[in-house]
């Protein structure tokens, strides 16, 4: 009778299926197991997790429809999520970057240093740190043979070439370490991943490094190579973007391509803040691409949005002139690439050209002046850099008229700096109705009211006026609703203050 049970089991071929069956999903539990703990701190880790989870539903006892559909829901979700990682490229922290002045040397090796450094991150957080000491014990062992004097000690890239080598030779040299490097990487993490993060940290170099590493070391990394095609081609369209910006529109040609080239790229992700309100700053940027939403969090603790800047618009140039602190959070709503210029950067690019400097603060100035006056103030950025653009600077001795009463008035004053009076003459007798500081503005009533100047504005101390033509005023009261409104209000509380002072007193 047992011989016959034996025959039974052994003869029946659906009992081993059912038996493979069951075994099957707890075996490729445990082996996913093995592989999240070897993933456990990577990019791919949740991948496995959702793996595991979508296998053990499929565990003999839950073989369910339900259980199924849940595991092949869970199974999508761990691709998705592992197309996500391998597509992700990290940021990285802000570089301290040293404001003393470096050598051609050391700038060609720092740019090569930190295109490593960019790689190592993408690669650790893709594939760990065991293979990532795998991946440093293969480069430094081929690395030895060779004349490169480059290895990897402490998970960053250190060169003991010596100073004295030519850049040509010292750019071959290092080029030649950076091609082995990043082969290995592609090994590891494909070529798609690897050229993005190798084009991150390219975009995130100081702007001398760029130049170094495209006429001597990109030039021997075949994956690199066409970078320094692409620095060429940014910094000519980054040049066309800074035309068209009224600050900079007094600028040459020449000298706008010299801005663009000190400028470097960065990478914003969504919700992430370019600036923080109260914070000291020592960078503008440019928006080359995305939106910023620029907010202020008011007194009573409120968050007041002022409006989203796009493409072509700036902010934090304030910064270019003093550690003032930011009066405005900026935050990014989608992915946005900014050019940033440093107060450094700019120190190093006016010291010789000090017009050109000039011109820069004189326009970062107005648009900080016109900003402060309330007429001026609910304007958007680009109205008011036109409006900054069109305006004249005149300088007045103190006793000399900026205007005079009964004249055609064709253009409105901003005071910029220094104090002026204004004077109302009534039956031959001068009256000082009124004293102004910088930030004032006068003349707008005859604008206004298509009149002869109702007062004469005289200096009181040398000062300067900013001087706004009847045309531009125009163009500003038909566009903006608000500054209309603000300069009416404006202009009749002036009248009646200048009728209530110089009239007669009473007998």
């Amino acid at each position: 009778m047992g011989g016959v049970g034996s025959r039974g089991l052994l003869a029946t071929p659906m009992s081993w299926l059912d038996l493979a069956n069951r075994a099957a999903p707890l075996l490729a539990c445990a082996l996913l197991l093995l592989t999240v703990a070897s993933a456990w701190r990577t990019d791919f880790a949740s991948t496995w997790i959702l793996l595991v989870v979508a296998a053990v539903l499929l565990a003999p006892g839950a073989s369910s429809v339900t259980f199924f559909c849940l595991a092949s829901l869970l199974f999508a979700a761990s691709m998705t999520l592992q197309r996500v990682a391998r597509s992700r490229v990290l940021y990285r922290p802000e570089r301290n970057v040293s404001e003393q002045t470096l050598n051609d040397e050391t700038l060609l090796t720092d740019a090569c240093a930190w295109t490593f450094d960019g790689l190592a991150v993408q690669h650790r957080a893709m594939m760990g740190d065991h293979r990532w000491r795998r991946l440093v014990e293969r480069f430094n062992i081929y690395a030895e043979t060779t004349d490169w004097m480059t290895t990897i000690v402490a998970d960053r890239m250190e060169s003991s070439l010596p100073s004295g080598i030519a850049l040509p030779e010292r750019g071959r040299r290092l080029g030649a370490a950076l091609s082995l490097f990043l082969a290995l990487i592609v090994q590891d993490i494909g070529e798609a991943a690897c050229l993005r993060a190798l084009s991150r940290s390219y975009d995130a170099l100081l702007w001398e490094e760029r130049e170094l590493a495209s006429a001597y070391l990109f030039g021997h990394v075949d994956q690199a190579r066409s970078l320094g095609v692409q620095f060429r081609s940014a910094r000519t369209a980054n040049a066309a973007l800074l035309r068209q910006m009224p600050i900079f529109g007094d600028m040459s040609d020449e000298e706008t391509e010299l801005l663009a080239s000190r400028m470097t790229l960065k990478h914003v992700a969504p919700g992430e803040k370019l600036i923080r309100q109260g914070d000291k700053g020592n960078e503008m940027y440019v928006i080359r691409s995305g939106t910023v939403e620029v907010s202020v969090q008011e007194e009573s603790g409120d968050v007041r949005v002022l409006g989203q800047l796009g493409r072509g618009r700036y902010v934090g140039e304030a910064a270019l002139l003093n550690d003032a602190r930011r009066n405005a959070t900026c935050r990014a709503l989608i992915p946005t690439e900014v050019l940033v210029l440093s107060r450094v950067d700019f120190a190093v690019l006016v010291k010789d050209r000090f017009q050109l400097g000039e011109r820069i603060i004189h326009s970062i100035r107005v648009t900080g002046l016109l900003r402060s006056i309330p007429v001026f103030s609910e304007l958007d950025g680009k109205m008011l850099q036109q409006i900054a653009a069109s305006l004249q600077t005149t300088s007045y001795e103190a006793g000399s008229y900026l205007m005079r009463q009964g004249e055609i008035g064709d253009s409105l004053n901003i005071i910029a700096s220094g104090r002026v009076e204004v004077i109302v003459t009534r039956d031959g007798a001068d009256q000082v109705v009124n004293q102004l500081d910088a930030g004032a503005y006068v003349g707008e009533i005859a604008l206004l009211m298509n009149i002869p100047r109702t007062a004469s504005v005289r200096a009181l101390v040398n000062t300067t006026a900013l001087t706004m033509h009847g045309r531009d005023f125009a163009a500003l009261v038909a566009h903006d609703l608000y500054a209309a409104k603000t300069l009416e209000l404006e202009t009749s509380r002036r009248l009646e203050s200048q009728r209530r002072l110089a009239a007669p007193a009473p007998a």
